[in-house]
């Protein structure tokens, strides 16, 4: 333990005599160091999985696969149309952070709460991550992580070999959270899932999530409304890289059963 960490957790320590918010930091501090020295996504998990505090359920969300279309699918009510909105303000959709209803990675991996995700063809993944975050948002925090990697110009545009060489050059936990491993985000391994599921097959999916009362009998008529995740045809561009994708994400395919 560094010298800082001993002085954060004697802070935390005297706080959490106090405070609720402080006990909450203590536990991370605990927890976090074997699941990141595992390299999962500790915080990801904590922060962005999402809790219906009706049925009790958690979507541990991986990004780029169906995320926005089933934390839709999670919602009490048709509340709102702004499908975005959904992740940062939870509330207004009935629903809850992990982290604000007091639960940590811990909890799901002792199973306290039932959880399931969604997961999606690694290749596909890679193409949605490259044209959502390097051309139509060519200034994302992903763009800006790439161009200092490969010593590109601040305004240049980004090739998807540059995204690759981003990828390969850096260990799992030190790479922008869209282009981490899914069994990273997700917490696979580690957490035991009510329910797994693939974008691919979603709407094939959702009477098992509705079976477990992972979600409520009438959301899956809102998936048709958000789904924005659907894939598109090959290109040449695509097809010339899918074997230098494919060994990236080499993990996700056998977690996950794809095929290259």
């Amino acid at each position: 333990m560094t010298e800082g960490s001993q002085s954060k957790r004697l802070r935390y320590g005297l706080f959490a005599l106090f405070s609720k918010n402080y006990r909450y930091k203590l536990r991370m501090l605990d927890e976090r160091p074997p699941w990141e020295g595992e390299g999962y996504s500790y915080d990801h998990i904590r922060s962005a999985s999402i809790l219906n505090p009706d049925t009790r359920a958690v979507f541990v969300p991986v990004l780029k696969a169906a995320n926005t279309a089933v934390k839709h699918l999670m919602t009490p009510t048709d509340a709102g149309a702004d499908s975005l909105n959904i992740h940062n303000r939870p509330a207004d959709y009935g629903l809850v952070n992990l982290w604000r209803a007091g639960f940590t990675p811990d909890d799901l991996a002792a199973g306290r709460l039932r959880s399931f995700t969604v997961v999606r063809h690694p290749v596909a993944r890679f193409w949605s991550a490259y044209r959502h975050l390097c051309r139509a948002e060519p200034q994302s925090i992903l763009a800006g992580e790439i161009r200092a990697h490969c010593g590109l110009e601040t305004q240049a545009a980004i090739a998807p070999e540059h995204l690759l060489d981003y990828i390969e050059g850096r260990e799992e936990l030190e790479r922008e959270q869209h282009s981490r491993s899914q069994w990273s985000l997700c917490g696979q391994g580690r957490i035991p899932f009510a329910a797994l599921g693939r974008v691919e097959t979603l709407e094939s999916f959702l009477p098992e999530l509705v079976e477990k009362t992972l979600i409520a009998p009438d959301a899956p008529h809102r998936l048709a409304r958000h789904n924005s995740s659907a894939g598109s045809s090959t290109s040449d561009e695509e097809r010339r890289l899918e074997r230098r994708i494919a060994d990236c994400y080499q993990s996700d395919f056998d977690r996950f059963g794809y095929e290259a």
